[in-house]
């Protein structure tokens, strides 16, 4: 029966090796009055009793075992018995072939080239040896030596898959890129269904066309033919149509083949990262804003987890790109928002929810990618939209930081700066015109420059959020806008009594409130006062990074009111809360736990000793 025992497996599962098992243990069942067992033959197979088995069947069969357990230390020694057993040569030969397809699942491709050798010694017209003698040798990067074997496997058995693929992959290594081209062409055309075949030439030819500028169409559209091949073989898969989407993309080109591909590959994967971002993209290029935003929005409603998910199995470093991959989208989400917003301007309607909705999304961009160049511009175009010139200003100079050479950011700065300062002219033409009008039976008092400024405002702040204010028109603009008209008011009491009142209004701070004075901060704090600004109005304004200025001015008016209670009680405050500053910041004082009383001045801190005395005795030995 030994002719009956079929050499099956060579394609299989498991690499293409013949399921087998072990010698030792189950050479005790020989004993056993009947055993039955599978065997195969030609066209399917057959029950046998193993104890009517002939030595050479009972080592294949338990070679065969032994594969199945994939136990390959084993097997081999079973084929070598079912060798040393001398069965004829066209077996012998069969029996070498497995012997080295299990070297090369147990990586040892020496002792494989050695085996397959052995078999052609045996069979010189056993394709399947000369095939892999020859994949041996690739897996060996003994490349030069693959091509031989390989193509006469193919000479001797034309029928046979992935042989033109493997001269493919040979090519490519020893990067002969035409020879390579045309292996997987004619595995394609030989065997349809062969997905490596497609895939590996795409990815070559998508290769060949990001190293050559000048061919890069070609080699692209070239890749798109042989993906658009593959997707009548399986329609089903969205890495194929994403990859054509992906590649026009790469052309520049919104074509309807390009739009039907990313369509395509987010119907079949409708919460597929990469189509969503190539669909969306080939949106915004095609001009088809809603759509557009519409897939940004399902992109970023899927979050960070689903994209990591995705993103770990292709990328190196998936949490970086998670991080840049989000703030592409709210990048683009935003784009699609402001394009929506200006082509309802240029067509008479505009929708001022959209800017928001585009500046909350280059924001969230920001996040992600704090210095993304992109977003920093387009959100200084949503801000000169929304007319905040101030943001506008902000987010230029930003784009120019990082890019000093960035043209359009250069030209917009100079358009909303001017814009800027004509809005500042405007206002200071207003009080100008108020101050001109000024005689001596009609006088124009400083309550009457500040209703003119107030007026002022109220319209450069029209229909803006009263929240934003600063980011349309700052203190600084207000500030530079009333500078040049100091010098025609000839009364410096005026000019500190309409700083003072300014100030009090909230449009200016105290420090510029002493700019327009032309005074110093600490004379400008305590002239507020006199002509009665309140010690907490003061102290609120100014802050603790101006204490310094106050404690001077609060002196000057006890200067001027040596029995103004109020302003001893606040220098003395502010005195003594600079000594605990000062204090915690030398490290001798621990903690402040309460306010410091005359009758008690530290009974509330927790106080380190120097020199063996208590700090608290020399600070009011100090102070009496």
């Amino acid at each position: 029966m030994r002719h009956q025992l079929r050499i099956t497996g060579l394609s299989g599962s498991r690499g293409g090796f013949l399921p087998l098992r072990g010698f030792e243990e189950i050479s005790d069942r020989l004993l056993r009055d009947i055993e039955l067992v599978e065997i195969e033959i030609p066209g399917g197979t057959m029950t046998r009793d193993r104890k009517q088995f002939t030595p050479i069947q009972e080592a294949y069969f338990q070679a065969s075992q032994y594969l199945q357990r994939d136990d390959l230390p084993n097997a081999l020694k079973a084929f070598k018995r079912v060798i040393e057993f001398g069965p004829e040569p066209a077996f012998r030969s069969a029996i070498y072939t497995m012997m080295g397809m299990v070297h090369t699942r147990a990586r040892n491709q020496d002792a494989a080239v050695n085996a397959f050798l052995e078999a052609i010694k045996l069979n010189k017209n056993l394709a399947y040896a000369h095939l892999f003698l020859g994949t041996a040798l690739m897996l060996s990067n003994r490349l030069e030596e693959a091509i031989g074997p390989i193509n006469k496997a193919l000479e001797l058995d034309p029928s046979i898959t992935h042989v033109n693929l493997y001269l493919g992959y040979v090519y490519r290594k020893l990067a002969r890129w035409d020879k390579a081209i045309a292996a997987y062409e004619i595995e394609i055309e030989t065997h349809a269904k062969s997905p490596e075949a497609y895939h590996e030439l795409s990815q070559l030819l998508v290769k060949l066309g990001d190293e050559n500028i000048e061919q890069r169409k070609s080699y692209y559209l070239r890749a798109i033919e042989i993906l658009k091949k593959w997707t009548l073989v399986s329609p089903e898969e969205v890495e194929t149509h994403d990859l054509i989407g992906y590649l026009y993309l790469r052309l520049g080109e919104q074509s309807p083949e390009a739009v039907e591909a990313c369509e395509r590959a987010v119907k079949i994967g409708p919460e597929d990262v990469r189509a969503l971002f190539n669909l969306g993209t080939i949106y915004l290029g095609a001009e088809r804003s809603e759509e557009a935003k519409a897939i940004f929005e399902r992109l970023v409603h899927l979050g960070e987890r689903v994209m990591r998910e995705q993103l770990e199995r292709i990328a190196p470093n998936a949490n970086d790109t998670v991080q840049l991959s989000m703030g592409e989208a709210y990048q683009k989400l935003g784009v699609a928002s402001l394009r929506m917003y200006l082509r309802d301007l240029a067509n008479g309607s505009s929708e001022t929810s959209l800017l928001s909705e585009a500046e909350e999304s280059f924001k969230t961009a920001l996040t992600y990618f704090p210095d993304d160049i992109h977003s920093l511009y387009n959100l200084g175009i949503t801000h000169w939209m929304m007319r905040l010139r101030v943001a506008a200003i902000k987010g230029f100079y930003a784009v120019l930081e990082i890019d000093p050479d960035h043209e359009d950011a250069a030209t917009n700065l100079r358009v909303v700066e001017e814009e800027q300062g004509k809005v500042r002219h405007w206002l200071g033409s207003k009080v100008w015109k108020r101050l001109e009008s000024s005689t001596d039976q009609t006088p124009v008092y400083s309550e009457d420059l500040v209703d003119e400024i107030a007026e002022a405002r109220a319209k450069i702040y029209e229909n803006i959020d009263p929240l934003r204010a600063s980011d349309a028109f700052a203190s600084d603009d207000l500030l530079l806008a009333l500078r040049p008209l100091m010098e025609f008011i000839p009364s410096a009491e005026v000019i500190a009594d309409l700083s003072v009142r300014i100030v009090q209004r909230g449009w200016l701070t105290s420090a510029q409130g002493a700019q327009l004075a032309g005074t110093d901060l600490a004379a400008f704090l305590a002239h507020s006062y006199l002509v009665g600004v309140s010690l907490d109005e003061l102290s609120h304004e100014v802050g603790p990074e101006h204490w310094e200025k106050l404690v001077v001015a609060l002196k000057e008016v006890l200067e001027l009111r040596p029995d103004d209670d109020r302003a001893r009680t606040r220098l003395q405050e502010l005195l003594k809360q600079r000594l605990d500053e000062k204090l915690q910041e030398s490290g001798l004082l621990k903690e402040v736990r309460g306010p410091i009383t005359d009758f008690s001045p530290y009974q509330n801190r927790s106080l380190m000793p120097v020199g063996g005395k208590a700090l608290s005795e020399i600070v009011i030995e100090t102070r009496r």
